[in-house]
């Protein structure tokens, strides 16, 4: 499985004609950061972190639109997000507990020869198995694989 993960990544990296981004970011949820642009201004922006106040692992996974025109800076990306999130928790009877749920937010990022530096904000509507609002988001940064 791992090997097959592996090649996938590497064909994935070789073939793209645009930045693929790997990081980290800390806020709720804590964890790994994907994003793969797919236009000048598009992106998909996937994510598994770890939930500190709610022991969960939660895994995202976003479609990017950025208006760079909203700051006449270079290097300035502000975006928004449309997506979904899902949510796992193993109960105490050795059972998995899931939400699944939609996500709408804002971010921006900065970025600087490889490296982006980024925050983002998502309220989150879950729907499954019950309708519940949540709040998420955090600071973060990125290696991107190319220019």
């Amino acid at each position: 499985m791992m090997r097959t993960f592996t090649i996938i990544l590497i064909f994935g990296l070789i073939t793209t004609a645009y930045p693929i981004g790997v990081g980290i970011i800390l806020g709720e949820p804590t964890g790994l950061s994907f994003k793969s642009w797919i236009t000048e201004i598009n992106a998909i922006d996937f994510g598994i972190g770890w939930s500190f106040t709610r022991e969960r692992i939660h895994l995202v996974a976003d479609y990017l639109f950025h208006f760079p025109e909203w700051i006449q800076e270079p290097n300035w990306y502000p975006y928004l997000g449309l997506g979904g999130r899902l949510k796992m928790k193993r109960t105490k009877e050795e059972e998995w507990e899931f939400n699944l749920g939609a996500r709408f937010g804002i971010g921006i990022e900065y970025i600087y020869q490889r490296f982006g530096f980024f925050g983002e904000l998502y309220p989150v509507m879950d729907l499954v198995p019950e309708t519940d609002f949540d709040l998420e988001g955090g600071i973060g940064a990125r290696f991107y694989f190319r220019k």
